[in-house]
């Protein structure tokens, strides 16, 4: 069994308790220098300070080297606070200028081929792209392209937000008000407008009954004369605030005046539909036969944007696939008719939003990111290199580890741990948490101590199948990329064949035993001292000669 933490008395506390009494007697032997040659206490001073530099000196010239802040900092003196802590925030951009991903283009090449389709008969767009890959920027892009002064007399966009409404009613409610929010503010506009505030209730009852029939394929003449009959009966109850329209009629022919209205305010109408991948079953189909039904007026052109693999997931959990991976495929492809896929994140960009992300943290906590005692990698760099699965991330999982990492680091204190092995150890709590909450048990052979099992290191293979059963991986590249992660941390494992050791040698590792627990606990450990107070104290020594009155060490 791994040594419990509390066996584990902290080496650095020792020290500097022993450089404290080292210092007190020399103190003392000055002051009684008519025993002692001052020769005899120059030596014993000398070795003092000998002692102190070579054992425990980092503690001070600066609380946080050689990993930390920058090495211009005064001896013994903290970084200054910085004025203003930012966080890496997981939300889209709102314009072009924002734009750091060079996807602008794309998004103009989109807004072409939809004004090609101006005047014309609907259109549905779709925008597919995995959770977290920058979709809804890519949406405010084009919206800002429609908007600008080449497009604005032409074009209105509205956004449509389906998860907001409580039920599939309010839904192809809230969707007829969405476009009647795009209508102009002229006498054509009003008119559609109006049209289309009366057509709500009317489109509501129309798409519960087509929900019954499920599809549009499957709509037979039972089902037709079911949705004429609700939209008559939804219509005589609204309808009598309207004096412009005495009679009730029959949705089809109301559907028909509503398009006519839109055609004469001169204006096309983009409604954007984003994170439909977020809605429940019934309300993806109601939302897919808005667009493709009730929806389908000529000028009037839909936008979705969805994680293609969820949207099916929840598709063939309906009636309509009945399990069938390729009946919920062939119905989205129904729907969408020009589905344009969100190219994949460069790797360059990548490495940058990583760098940005990871420079804020240090830039909070007054941290450096800078290469370390001679190494040619900086912090992002090493990151980069070792981080496991790193072709599956985005810039959500990007933003999501750093703020994962602020935390960790605010919680157990800047100077207390190392930021590199924080971010790849939170890279590793995220994605295998099971592998994670393994690793405190197995510390003697993480650290390189004799098996707990025997007195041999565990092997390469031990090493994968331990990973194989806290993880659930099957793919051996996903193994061997998760085992060379741990071995990034834990360099006294056994090494995967053809690895090349890290050759990183930084001070709070957590591969130190007197640093492995602070990682998991979240804080200091009970049985251990803060660097930062053993610091302190040992300062208030030097100062006054003296511990403080409530020393800890």
């Amino acid at each position: 069994m791994p040594d419990p933490a509390h066996l584990y008395l902290h080496t650095n506390a020792a020290r500097w308790l022993f450089a404290g009494l080292t210092s007190a007697v020399v103190t003392v032997l000055v002051a009684f220098h008519t025993v002692w040659s001052s020769a005899l206490i120059l030596l014993v001073l000398m070795l003092a300070i000998g002692f102190t530099y070579t054992r425990v000196g980092s503690f001070v010239r600066s609380p946080t080297t050689p990993d930390a802040h920058d090495a211009a900092s005064p001896p013994g003196t903290n970084p200054p606070a910085p004025t203003t802590v930012q966080h890496a925030a997981d939300s889209p951009i709102h314009s072009l200028q924002e734009d750091r991903l060079e996807r602008g283009p794309f998004a103009h090449r989109i807004t072409e081929r939809i004004n090609t389709s101006r005047n014309g008969p609907s259109v549905v767009f779709g925008l597919a792209g995995p959770w977290g890959s920058g979709k809804t920027s890519i949406l405010h892009m084009i919206e800002e392209i429609l908007q600008s002064d080449q497009h604005k007399q032409t074009w209105s966009v509205v956004t449509f937000t389906p998860w907001s409404a409580t039920d599939t009613a309010a839904l192809t409610d809230e969707f007829y008000r969405a476009i009647a929010d795009a209508m102009p503010p002229t006498d054509e506009g009003n008119t559609a407008r109006k049209l289309l505030a009366l057509a709500a209730p009317t489109a509501a009852a129309v798409s519960k009954a087509a929900i019954t029939a499920m599809i549009e394929k499957h709509l037979g003449e039972g089902a037709l004369r079911e949705i004429s009959k609700a939209g008559t009966e939804a219509l005589t109850d609204q309808a009598g605030d309207y004096t412009f329209d005495p009679q009730p009629d029959p949705f089809t022919e109301r559907f028909t005046r509503i398009s006519d209205a839109i055609k004469k305010t001169g204006k096309n109408v983009l409604v954007i539909v984003d994170d439909i991948d977020r809605l429940h079953a019934d309300e993806l189909l109601s939302v897919m036969k808005a667009v493709r039904l009730l929806g389908r007026f000529d000028g009037v052109h839909y936008l979705l944007s969805y994680d293609e693999r969820t949207v099916l997931d929840v598709l063939q959990q309906t009636d309509l696939a009945r399990e069938s991976r390729s009946r919920a495929r062939d119905y989205l492809e129904k729907i969408i008719q020009y589905p344009f896929t969100l190219p994949p994140l460069q790797e360059a960009h990548l490495a940058d939003e990583l760098r940005a992300c990871m420079d804020q943290v240090a830039q909070n906590h007054g941290l450096s990111t800078a290469p370390q005692d001679g190494y040619s990698l900086d912090a992002a760099n090493y990151v980069l290199g070792t981080i496991p699965h790193r072709d599956q991330l985005t810039l959500r999982t990007i933003y999501r580890l750093f703020s994962q990492v602020d935390v960790l680091i605010t919680l157990v204190g800047k100077a207390e741990i190392n930021l590199v092995d924080a971010t790849l150890l939170t890279a590793l709590r995220l994605r295998h948490p099971d592998l994670y909450k393994s690793l405190p048990k197995w510390r003697r052979d993480l650290l390189g101590s004799t098996s707990n099992t025997g007195n041999k290191k565990i092997t390469t293979e031990e090493w994968q199948k331990r990973i194989t059963d806290t993880t659930g991986l099957k793919s051996d590249d996903e193994i061997q990329a998760t085992y060379k992660g741990l071995v990034a941390l834990f360099p006294k494992m056994e090494h995967p064949a053809g690895m090349i050791p890290p050759g990183r040698r930084e001070a709070r590792q957590i591969s130190d035993p007197d640093y492995f627990h602070r990682y998991f606990a979240f804080r200091i450990p009970t049985d251990d001292l803060s660097d930062e107070t053993v610091r302190a104290e040992y300062k208030h020594l030097l100062d006054n000669g003296t511990w403080p009155s409530e020393s800890t060490v």
